[in-house]
């Protein structure tokens, strides 16, 4: 670390995108905080849309809330809710009892959701109580990240220009419901908007180099809300005669009702023409448009003139804009010119706001960055709020780092931190999906962990260290254990550590207060300095040297020296076994109490990014569903490359998956394909693909991967890039760059010599193929990714029906070169060196042995060999702790990845388990329970969240993709059955958790 970032123009606050640095949030505690302000007059009841960045910190089926009119009783709100299974969004108005529950549940405790909530309940069609429409749908829309969200089943739409209880006058909270539903959450960047339903593209923006939502600057004080408490229709007269409708209708934000004068038939004159004259307010300063709503007389020839001049037509039932800006609006003139019949104004518009009489704007707009004045409104409108129970100083701030835009870029990062010099950044807190059992309770921004009875548990941070390089430092509080027992411990554990081993475990290094270390599971060291109940424990990682260093109130502890540098990250970690105990840990959100070693970091998403990371992914892999057209292109445009191997299934029906890619190429006008689920050889067929394109591939109708009407999903990955036509030339692509043979292409350490390769060295993804030599002997063979160990291989006999072979670095603690697994099968792991001959993968080659799956003389074999590469995707195992009672909120285990994922292979190894792919296409919400099984032609499994294919157990296959990793919510089946048991996992990124900018994936 300690390297300059390089400063994308997305990161700048003066680029076209209008990016946006925010400096911290607010922490609410969940238990008696929340700011207040009383609407002393109201606004638009119809119109308005709230804005904020939340980190969410407590989970379960509890009501959590974010914003609300709070009247003491049930009131409206916003809020994370108990409905729909937990964790779920809901908006609430509690007049006439309207509510939408999101069909996904938010529940990710590493990084910020981006909440919109936009409300216009004009939209749509005039009939209460229907079924709802698309526009109607259009009244609540609530967005996260950017994506407009679902309802679920019980989904009840406000009617047409129904008025809410938000926004009227009276109290109203934030980070409270109902006079008691606290929400334990950090909030940043909170805005009000009276007056306008806006897209959450005012407010944020989809980064041009990383594809994460990110914070955008809403210039709040460009607004301009004529409302001020005026009557506006004081100033409404008619040409003759009397009111049909009085003026109020014209101003009364109901598009359904006008202001409108008797026609001849009711004594009015014989072209009726209503006038609104804004002379007495000084006129109405616009500075975009000014538009009228009419839905008085009839369809034609009336006309509407604009501060006196010349008459236009005016449209029936349609905003219609009369004059654009800037301006002055003076008045407004409605004429029918019919002969008969009325005319009217049922709305006017300034700059986007309807003009209500005796309204006030209240909109507002908190930073709450700044500790000095969180509750001050900053949008010139003066609406500030009040505190209720906040007490924060300088040594101890409400108002955090944490901060959901990244690092601040200003040229080159600082040496290092001090007691106060951490810069805003996404930082770690306690896990609380981390952790041994739920006798551990987080709390405090998941700051402070406690044990709550006796027995030996621990929990992790959310942010793991790579090995490499990299110097960090955070500081532990311990209280509440028995100072006469041997303490708790504080520390780093592997990401590989298994939270449930109560010894400990490995890999871990851990610091026990009575002075002993211990190193994975076992005492290392003893006789050492004790600590006791409320000395600040300094710990300092330098994955530079490799040397962990324990603090006890600024003076140094001890140094243990030999910190594994085989290990791929670390995360803090904390185990007690004392009821009560508790640790309160610092990360750098908050001032250190003592100053970190020189050249140390904070952890956080700025401190612990890898010294490479792949911060786009959508360059190298991706995820998706497409439906199958009569022959045709199949591309999607969020993926920026071209595939070298395509992995397709029919979603609906018993067909094989089918596996292509550029290096076997083509047989005829077809790609040669194979099949995961059989022992099928290789070879062409009709209506497969033809051709690679960007972000897909070109196939014919009516095969296996583009029947006309038909789901498919799709998973591709890039190598070597070229052979898009599939040449049979055996070609050596690497790093896309053709080589006329595999020596120059580098390819030539092992005893086989490819016939044809396509490598990607960034990506860590290789594609060989080669024909078989004599199998009595174990031979080698390059996979051609430089300096990197394969984890996850591969391997297919094309000429001959054998079962695939697979290579899984998971699946054995210390060996798994003993081991295969069959990718057609369900089979658990086969102990045999018949297949890499015992000897694991190395920087060059791969050994194989004499099974006709790897080789055999004069067959021609294909493999595609993985790598772990940070922020793209990594190859890994965690042990299950499934009960069988069921599945989507079950907690399962934790495993840290590095990032968001896009797509997971499942399979366990240790039992009889399908190859079970999960992804975020098929699935767009936690929990994802959309499965298929890659050693079966099954199609889906699992339709109620956007599978088509079985329902059967769907809660089997339930997970949750986070921003760091992901849980399982499974109890049984392929993800978690039964205990102990070890699963094996191959994941591939939607977003890196930290990129290279600072910034990193958003919360799923």
């Amino acid at each position: 670390m300690g390297v300059p970032i390089p400063q994308p123009a997305s990161a700048s606050v003066d680029s076209a995108s209008g990016a946006q640095v925010i400096k911290g949030s607010l922490l609410f505690n969940g238990s008696n905080q929340y700011l207040s302000r009383n609407f002393g007059t109201g606004g638009d009841r119809r119109r308005w849309t709230w804005s904020a960045w939340v980190k969410r910190h407590t989970f379960g089926a509890s009501n959590y809330g974010l914003f609300s009119y709070d009247p003491g009783g049930n009131g409206s709100f916003i809020r994370f809710s108990d409905d729909g299974g937990g964790d779920t969004l809901r908006w609430f108005s509690d007049y006439n009892s309207r509510s939408l529950v999101t069909e996904g549940q938010f529940r990710d405790p590493s990084s910020w959701y981006h909440i919109v909530i936009a409300v216009d309940t004009s939209n749509g069609s005039d009939t209460p109580g229907g079924a709802a429409s698309l526009n109607e749908r259009d009244r609540v829309k609530r967005y996260i990240n950017g994506v407009l969200q679902v309802n679920n089943a019980s989904a009840t739409f406000p009617d047409k220009n129904e008025n809410q209880d938000l926004n009227q006058s009276g109290n109203h909270s934030l980070g409270r419901i109902q006079a008691s539903n606290y929400g334990p959450v950090s909030m940043s960047n909170v805005y009000f908007i009276s007056g306008r339903q806006l897209e959450p593209e005012e407010f944020g923006f989809t980064d041009p180099l990383t594809g994460i939502w990110r914070p955008k600057k809403f210039n709040i004080r460009d607004e301009n809300n004529p409302n001020d408490g005026s009557t506006w229709s004081n100033g409404v007269t008619l040409g003759a005669g009397s009111f049909l409708e009085p003026a109020s209708k014209a101003f009364d934000g109901n598009l359904l009702t006008s202001a409108a004068p008797y026609d001849t038939s009711g004594g009015g004159g014989a072209n009726p023409s209503i006038t609104c004259s804004f002379t007495s307010f000084g006129g109405i300063p616009f500075k975009r448009s000014v538009r009228v709503f009419r839905s008085n007389g009839q369809a034609n020839n009336h006309t509407i003139s604009f501060n006196g001049g010349t008459p236009v037509n005016h449209p029936w039932f349609q905003w219609f804009t009369v004059a654009t800006g800037p301006g002055t609006l003076n008045s407004l003139q409605s004429v029918n010119n019919n002969s008969s019949n009325t005319t009217g104004i049922a709305a006017i518009e300034v700059d986007g706001y309807v003009l209500i009489d005796g309204t006030v704007n209240n909109s507002f707009y908190l930073p709450m960055e700044n500790q000095d004045d969180f509750e001050k409104d900053k949008s010139g409108n003066g609406n500030d709020w009040t505190k209720n129970n906040f007490s924060g100083t300088e040594t101890d701030p409400d108002v955090l780092k944490d901060s959901p835009s990244g690092a601040a870029f200003s040229g080159a990062p600082t040496s290092g931190i001090t007691t106060t010099s951490s810069a805003p950044s996404n930082y770690c807190t306690w896990n609380p999906f981390n952790r041994t059992s739920t006798a551990i309770t987080v709390s405090e921004g998941n700051l402070k962990a406690q044990l709550g009875s006796t027995g030996h548990v621990m929990i992790t941070g959310t942010m793991s260290m790579p090995k490499g390089s990299g110097k960090y430092y955070w500081e532990i509080v311990t209280a509440g254990w028995n100072t006469g027992n041997q303490g708790p411990v504080i520390g780093v554990v592997g990401d590989t550590h298994k939270i449930a081993d109560q010894a400990g475990g490995s890999p871990s290094i851990l610091y026990r207060a009575e002075g002993v270390i211990y190193v994975d599971g076992s005492s290392a060291v003893s006789g050492q300095t004790t600590f006791t109940t409320n000395d600040v424990i300094g710990v300092a990682l330098n994955l530079d040297d490799n040397t962990i260093t324990w603090y006890k109130n600024g003076s140094q502890l001890y140094q243990y020296t030999s910190v594994s540098s085989s290990v791929n990250s670390w995360l803090p970690a904390w185990k007690d076994s004392d009821s009560g105990g508790n640790a309160v840990a610092n990360w750098g959100q908050k001032p250190f109490k003592y100053a970190p070693p020189e050249g140390f970091k904070s952890v956080s998403s700025s401190g612990t990014k890898p010294e490479t990371v792949i911060s786009d992914p959508s360059i190298y892999v991706g995820v998706t569903t497409y439906q199958g057209v009569a022959g045709g292109r199949q591309q999607d445009e969020t993926l920026s490359f071209t595939p070298d191997l395509v992995w397709v299934k029919n979603r609906s029906t018993g067909e094989d998956s089918k596996i292509y890619d550029t290096v076997r190429g083509k047989s005829g006008d077809n790609f040669e394909n194979i099949e995961s689920n059989t022992t099928a050889s290789s070879q062409g067929e009709s209506g497969a693909i033809q051709e690679m394109l960007p972000g897909g591939f070109y196939a014919t109708g009516g095969g296996h991967v583009n029947s006309a009407g038909v789901p498919f999903v799709a998973y591709m990955w890039r190598a070597g890039g070229g052979n898009t036509l599939g040449s049979s030339g055996n070609e050596f692509w690497v790093d896309g760059k053709n080589y006329a043979s595999a020596a120059a292409a580098g390819l030539d350490d092992g005893s086989i010599t490819p016939s044809a390769a396509s490598v990607g060295t960034k990506q860590g993804f290789s594609i060989i193929k080669w024909l078989g030599v004599n199998n009595a002997t174990p031979q080698t063979i390059s996979h051609g990714l430089t300096n990197q160990t394969p984890r996850f291989i591969l391997i297919k006999n094309m000429d001959q029906t054998y079962n695939w072979f697979c290579y899984h670095a998971g699946v054995d603690d210390t060996a798994p070169e003993d081991y295969y697994l069959r990718l057609n099968t369900n089979d658990s792991r086969a102990d045999s060196d018949a297949a890499w001959n015992d000897t694991a993968p190395t920087t060059t080659v791969v050994s194989l042995n004499n099974d006709g799956s790897v080789q055999r003389l004069n067959d021609d074999f294909i493999m595609y060999c993985w790598a772990d590469v940070p922020g793209l995707q990594k190859f890994g195992r965690y042990k299950t702790n499934g009960d069988g009672s069921g599945g989507g909120s079950e907690d399962g285990p934790y495993v840290e990845l590095g990032f968001r994922p896009a797509m997971i292979l499942f399979k366990g190894s240790s039992y009889g388990s399908d190859w079970t792919w999960i992804d975020d296409r098929r699935c767009r919400v936690n929990y994802n329970d959309v499965a298929y099984r890659a050693n079966y032609q099954y199609g889906d499994l699992g339709n109620t969240r956007g599978g088509v294919g079985s329902s059967s157990q769907p809660e089997n296959y339930a997970v949750d993709f986070l921003s760091n990793g992901f849980k399982i919510r499974a109890s049984a089946g392929s993800l978690n059955y039964q205990t102990t048991n070890t699963v094996t996992y191959a994941a591939w990124a939607k977003s890196p958790f930290s990129d290279l900018y600072g910034g990193g994936a958003n919360a799923r």
